[in-house]
């Protein structure tokens, strides 16, 4: 598996220096800023730096500009974990190299671990962005460094990756990508909490937001770098967080392979 692993990253990453070198650091770098740059116009010239009393409530605290930066930040890493996870084989599929995959003896899991790990590397690079800014525009993001701070965003990337596979069983079965990716992006950015509490959401909306393992990820996240609470102290939030990872590796596996064996028999039909 590990060849697999290093293999898959070798080949994602000398493709993303070949084909896209300036056009995808640049994009990064200019979608990292408009990230950032309009919550803080909003906030200051909009609503003149206020917050209402159910932001406190619900978030038990009034730093807006750390809250957003910290969803922002969130959000870019689990779209970019997603969408190149997500779709690595259905590009394989398009250069027609996924039939003979699929008939080799490599590691599928080692496939996909090696398109996280190549990706969390070019995600770095638009996190760097948005974090600097939040610094710039006042957000208080030193908590981000700490131990707890750390778990967390290894839980999330468990939960982004669990999805991620199902994602990829979608674009394949659908043979589509930008309009399952985006319609999943934009709705999990509206539920998960990126830029205003989920309790702010109808009833039935926030029963829908739990089904994204990034809603508990990024309460989890924000109560350790805002509030500086253990995390310990939130097990239901882990608890769940982990549960919805479970469930969704073992969907994406069972239907990734019920399509891998129908693939397989197209190919000697």
């Amino acid at each position: 598996m590990f060849n697999i692993i290093a293999a898959t990253y070798k080949k994602n990453r000398i493709v993303a220096k070949r084909a896209f070198p300036w056009t995808l650091i640049i994009g990064r770098f200019i979608a990292g800023f408009f990230t950032v740059i309009f919550p803080y116009f909003i906030y200051n010239f909009f609503l003149k730096g206020s917050l209402s009393e159910s932001f406190n409530k619900y978030t038990n605290q009034s730093d807006y500009i750390t809250y957003i930066v910290l969803g922002s930040a969130f959000l870019i890493l689990g779209r970019s974990i997603m969408m190149e996870v997500g779709r690595a084989f259905i590009t394989e599929l398009r250069e027609g190299t996924l039939e003979p995959f699929l008939l080799s003896s490599a590691s599928k899991t080692g496939y996909f671990i090696g398109c996280l790990v190549e990706q969390l590397g070019r995600s770095i690079l638009q996190l760097s962005v948005v974090l600097l800014l939040g610094i710039v525009f006042g957000a208080h993001i030193i908590g981000i460094f700490s131990f707890q701070s750390i778990i967390v965003i290894f839980l999330a990337i468990l939960g982004f990756f669990s999805m991620a596979l199902i994602l990829s069983s979608i674009m394949l079965y659908t043979r589509d990508t930008y309009i399952t990716q985006n319609t999943l992006f934009t709705l999990m950015a509206f539920v998960s909490g990126v830029s205003f509490p989920v309790e702010y959401l109808p009833t039935w909306l926030q029963c829908i937001s739990h089904l994204f393992p990034m809603t508990p990820a990024l309460k989890l996240f924000r109560l350790a770098v805002i509030s500086n609470q253990s995390i310990m102290q939130h097990m239901d939030l882990i608890l769940e967080l982990l549960i919805l990872s479970g469930v969704y590796i073992l969907i994406g596996v069972v239907w990734f392979n019920k399509l891998e064996k129908k693939l397989t028999e197209n190919i000697f039909g």
